[in-house]
């Protein structure tokens, strides 16, 4: 008799054990099920602003446009920005403040960018002696959405600055 309450326990256990396995399956499925499928969001530059000039570095305003295509908002947790004049990177820069990013909208992302002066002395000097009004640049970096599955949004422009308008390129 005491042989059979046993096997009968290990029956109940085994069977409320298989009960709580197929609850948290159903459940984990159902919370995969009910989350939105999110498409990553489009970044691209807008401008880059002069705005102070310090002992060893000047600071840049870099704006960058993100639309978010999907129907919840988004929120910005960082952002990078590196930006390569003539083929030397020269500026690195980083989220200015916080944003959330609406559903279906454009969004400025404000990166506050750091240039060394000193490392570019030698760059901005071969560029005056080239005479040339145009320098290609490259800015890349990326921007980190706050949810696990979008992650972070790549982005890799190239364009040219031209020299004889200072302030917006």
């Amino acid at each position: 008799m005491l042989a059979n309450n046993r096997m009968q326990a290990r029956k109940l256990r085994r069977t409320w054990l298989f009960f709580l396995a197929s609850c948290c399956l159903v459940c984990s499925q159902g919370c995969t099920l009910a989350r939105p499928k999110l498409q990553a969001p489009v970044v691209t530059s807008v401008s880059v602003q002069f705005k102070s000039l310090s002992p060893g570095y000047a600071v840049f305003l870099c704006q960058l446009t993100v639309d978010n295509p999907n129907e919840v908002s988004l929120p910005v947790r960082d952002a990078t920005v590196a930006l390569a004049i003539a083929g030397l990177e020269l500026a690195n820069g980083e989220l200015a403040e916080s944003v959330s990013l609406p559903p279906k909208s454009k969004q400025l992302v404000n990166t506050t960018v750091y240039v060394d002066l000193l490392a570019g002395l030698g760059t901005g000097l071969r560029l005056l002696a080239s005479g040339s009004n145009a320098v290609p640049y490259t800015l890349s970096g990326y921007v980190d959405i706050g949810v696990a599955y979008v992650g972070r949004v790549r982005f890799d422009e190239q364009g040219t600055l031209e020299l004889g308008n200072p302030g917006v390129w």
